[in-house]
């Protein structure tokens, strides 16, 4: 699996966002003061927008450090339900004041994971060099959604809390588009999230039947066949680890380049990995007879992924690259994939068991409505 790079957000990076809106306004007032009709024909239909836009939208605006952070201090673990505000500690009280005051935030989190359509346009053609920047601030927001569907529960509102749980299984599906094996396992993160929290809601035994339609509708849309999108990130690592390597290290000294590069991206000391100093004296034809190869681990791999003892053989498989079956090049790149299908299993167990609990549960009787119509206390 490649290093891929999810660089960390700067004081910089917040000054560099905040100059286009100056100059959007700027633009904005120049074409209304030019009289010029702004037509509605080429934009997409709302079900049509990319969430991933609305999502980066939300991260460098109104996900906040101080609104994060706050969160991320707060734990559930130790909140519990009391709706007794005074009966909370003091990080859950500075959490749910920030989370109050961007409830536009939360709210726009919400609609942007009920979007069918989510594409963060990762630069696959960069391979190893692309960036990830969306994880880290999709794992922010996911636990923004899970602090406020508790606050809203203990708050007594418990289909809001739904709402916000629900949105996090979106969102886990919303991140396996990417095709890329962290991300599925950032998005197998998110939906763990969506168990714990709807656990506490059922337990609560305030899960309204409305509440719970809401969040089982968000876990089926997941799919029954690898909802996380595990198995198919196999595919995407393996397009990024075989056919970009293989499209920019070519020709003479193509091992020689290749180590160059990657000892110098990766931060790595040169003559520190036996099996670069190998692949450094590969030409252009023996080092495209190792990406065919390395290839061909890909292939084992993927024949083995759904056997049941699929993490015991693809063990196995990982010894052999060890031992050079597979070259040089294999045994610097191929990755042990035994405990992402580990993951994957329990993972998968564990959703099914959240699904089978909601689906079980039942939800307390509506209060009897008065002659007036409203429902009594």
């Amino acid at each position: 699996m490649f290093r891929y790079r999810t660089p960390r957000r700067t004081e910089m990076d917040r000054s560099i966002v905040r100059l286009p809106r100056l100059i959007c306004a700027t633009c904005v007032t120049m074409v209304m003061s030019a009289g010029v009709a702004l037509g509605q024909g080429s934009h997409p239909a709302s079900a049509d927008r990319n969430a991933a836009l609305a999502y980066s939208t939300l991260f460098y605006t109104d996900m906040t450090k101080e609104l994060t952070e706050a969160v991320d201090a707060a734990e559930l673990n130790e909140i519990g339900l009391d709706a007794d505000a005074a009966k909370q500690n003091e990080k859950y009280k500075a959490a749910a004041e920030q989370v109050k005051a961007r409830q536009g935030c939360v709210r726009r989190l919400v609609e942007a994971s009920k979007l069918s359509k989510c594409d963060f346009e990762i630069a696959y053609e960069s391979g190893i060099n692309a960036l990830l920047s969306h994880l880290g601030p999709m794992r922010k927001s996911a636990r923004l959604l899970r602090f406020d569907a508790r606050r809203m529960l203990i708050e007594g509102k418990p289909d809001e809390a739904a709402e916000r749980v629900a949105a996090l299984y979106r969102m886990a599906g919303h991140i396996k588009s990417d095709e890329v094996l962290i991300s599925s396992l950032v998005g197998v993160a998110i939906a763990g999230l969506g168990n714990s929290e709807s656990g506490v809601l059922i337990q609560s035994g305030k899960l309204t039947a409305s509440g719970r339609e809401q969040i089982v509708g968000a876990i089926e849309s997941l799919g029954r066949s690898d909802p996380y999108g595990v198995k198919g990130a196999t595919g995407g690592e393996r397009r990024i680890t075989v056919q970009w390597v293989r499209s920019k290290y070519h020709g003479p000294g193509a091992g020689a380049k290749f180590v160059k590069e990657v000892t110098a991206d990766w931060g790595m000391e040169q003559g520190s990995k036996e099996d670069l100093n190998e692949v450094e004296k590969l030409d252009d034809a023996a080092f495209a007879a190792e990406l065919d190869r390395l290839e061909r681990y890909f292939e084992v791999m993927q024949s083995q992924w759904d056997l049941p003892d699929a993490p015991n053989r693809l063990d196995v498989l990982a010894s052999r690259i060890k031992q050079g079956e597979f070259g040089p090049l294999a045994k610097f790149l191929a990755p042990n994939l035994s405990k992402a299908r580990s993951a994957q299993q329990k993972a998968e167990g564990e959703l099914a068991e959240a699904l089978k609990r909601l689906k079980d549960y039942v939800p307390p009787a509506p209060a009897p409505a008065s002659k007036n119509g409203s429902n009594q206390k």
